[in-house]
């Protein structure tokens, strides 16, 4: 191995390890908060250990209903190692989300020296991805979506080299893990098969009769096929069914109120400019141009869940967002591979589709390795062109950085919006039942801002078996377990009918004190504001 090899691993490892730390430090309470999703997965995976079966009690299931949708359970699966060496806690839950993305920074690395065969600005973007905001936030913040990119991305560098050099092994790492990334996030069952065949038509253009029956192709048939499979299946529709485009009222209101106002007699008119095609066109376009203004890309507040946000940061930083034109400028001159482009154009193509939540940081998170594929174009082009400029250029990156941290480790957890997102709060109101329980008969609680059930299974652990048979009808109204009564209401305290014996209630923000009921203790959340009112009547 000669030293320029040696001193590449070395910085690579250097690069790794720093993702690592960063991704892991204090991984259990930054970010502050523990978010029902996070609960859900740690408890359907502590159940999934115990009895095979989720709190629904369906047996081994590849799908789950969280509130109507049915996500893929991939992740719940990959939790079950974590449980069993470090138990149910926040830090297993998040672990393997982080270890992903620590992961996924080497895999860019080989990726972009696959595409590029450009050393330099494959370490560059490794370690603009290493820092990203955008990819540090998910990574420690239970997402699924990190699991499914990390996999994803290692797909992909399988499939590039299988069509330059045709090797079975490699077809077949590549339809591994491109096919595991199915079941854990929904986004990339639609977009790998356009990033296989993209990659497809770019080594095999002009396509030819030979180039139809090259061994590659049939890694794109199976995705497809795959993908296929999944889009019929009602229950992996679930989620798309919710936040499509094609179910948003504003466009079926357009598509009703337009040709009204066109007037009579004006129906060919109407049938032109004013029918489905053109109605959801337009509102695709406005999603998806949403992806590249500056308001997403560095905006405080521009992109969704907040529970992702950071206060007075994007998930770019702004040094990246300045490095991003210069790369993208020099992108022609430069030898990487034109497919970093036309895989940047296809990453929002699934984002843009929905309209809930957007522009949405989950499903365009294929965005930020490619991206940080352009930043380094960027830095590489100062390198070139004015090295004299590389030091400050790399001090402002530092400066930044360090900027966001602080806003993401101390202010995020003071800012409400922030806070009511990550369910603040949550663990302390938790905390306190087991002694209201000895205190009282019952125990009503709220629903809002999400039904507490995951929570108080999360932290006590009852028998998955006793506690999944009464959860399971929690779609039915009120249900009970032990002297807890998971109520349908914001404000169980205003709708409980007669009852003689001594009773607490758990109300959420915002409720009126009833005079009946005696004012116990209020629940705050990091930032402050008031979570949950505790009241009991003897």
């Amino acid at each position: 191995m000669n030293k320029y090899k040696l001193k590449t691993i070395h910085i690579l490892v250097i690069i790794f390890f720093l993702a690592s730390f960063l991704r892991f430090i204090k991984l259990d309470t930054i970010p502050s908060g523990f978010h029902v999703d996070e609960a859900k997965i740690g408890w359907n995976s502590y159940s999934l250990l115990k009895t095979g079966r989720d709190d629904w009690e369906n047996p081994f299931p590849i799908h789950y209903n969280t509130f109507g949708d049915f996500r893929p359970t991939g992740y719940m699966y990959a939790v079950v190692p974590a449980i069993l060496m470090f138990g149910l806690n926040e830090f297993s839950i998040r672990l393997i989300p982080a270890i992903f993305g620590a992961i996924s920074i080497p895999i860019l690395f080989f990726l972009v020296r696959e595409l590029s065969g450009n050393i330099r600005i494959s370490l560059l973007s490794a370690i603009v991805l290493t820092i990203s905001p955008w990819h540090l936030s998910l990574s420690r913040s239970g997402s699924e979506a990190i699991i499914s990119l990390s996999l994803t991305m290692l797909g992909l560098f399988f499939f590039i080299k299988s069509i330059k050099k045709s090797q079975n092994r490699t077809m077949l790492l590549s339809t591994i893990f491109l096919s595991l990334s199915y079941f854990f996030y929904h986004t990339f069952r639609l977009i790998t098969p356009l990033l296989l065949l993209t990659t497809l038509l770019f080594h095999s253009w002009p396509p030819t009769y030979k180039n139809l029956f090259k061994k590659p192709v049939s890694v794109f048939i199976f995705l497809s096929f795959l993908s296929f499979i999944f889009i019929l299946n009602p229950s992996a529709r679930g989620r798309f069914s919710q936040v499509s485009v094609f179910n948003d009222l504003n466009v079926k209101y357009e598509l009703q109120k337009l040709p009204f106002e066109e007037g009579d007699n004006k129906v060919f008119i109407a049938r032109a400019f004013h029918n489905k095609i053109v109605l959801y066109s337009i509102r695709f376009i406005t999603e998806y141009a949403k992806y590249f203004s500056s308001d997403f890309l560095i905006g405080s507040w521009g992109s969704k869940p907040l529970r992702y946000v950071t206060v007075n940061a994007g998930p770019l930083l702004y040094i990246e967002f300045t490095l991003l034109f210069l790369g993208l400028a020099s992108f022609v001159k430069n030898k990487i591979n034109p497919l970093t482009l036309l895989y940047l154009l296809i990453a929002p193509i699934a984002s843009a589709l929905t309209t809930e939540d957007t522009p949405n940081l989950n499903r365009s998170i294929l965005m930020s390795p490619i991206l940080s594929i352009f930043v380094a174009l960027g830095i590489d082009f100062i390198y070139r062109s004015t090295p004299r400029f590389k030091k400050i250029v790399w001090l402002c990156i530092l400066l930044n950085f360090v900027y966001f941290w602080h806003m993401y480790t101390i202010h995020n957890s003071k800012r409400e919006e922030i806070a009511m997102n990550r369910n603040s709060g949550v663990r302390e109101l938790i905390a306190k039942l087991p002694q209201l329980q000895k205190d009282y008969s019952l125990i009503y609680l709220t629903n809002i801002p999400d039904n507490l059930y995951p929570w108080y299974a999360f932290y006590y652990q009852p028998d998955p078996k006793l506690f999944n048979h009464l959860a399971k009808y929690r779609d039915k109204g009120e249900w009970k377990y032990q002297n807890l009564v998971f109520s349908e209401f914001k404000c169980p305290s205003g709708n409980i009918g007669d009852v003689t014996t001594s009773i607490a209630v758990v109300d959420s923000e915002g409720c009126v004190k009833k005079p009946v009921f005696t004012s116990l203790a209020e629940v705050t959340r990091s930032s402050g504001g008031v979570a949950y009112t505790i009241w009991g009547r003897k």
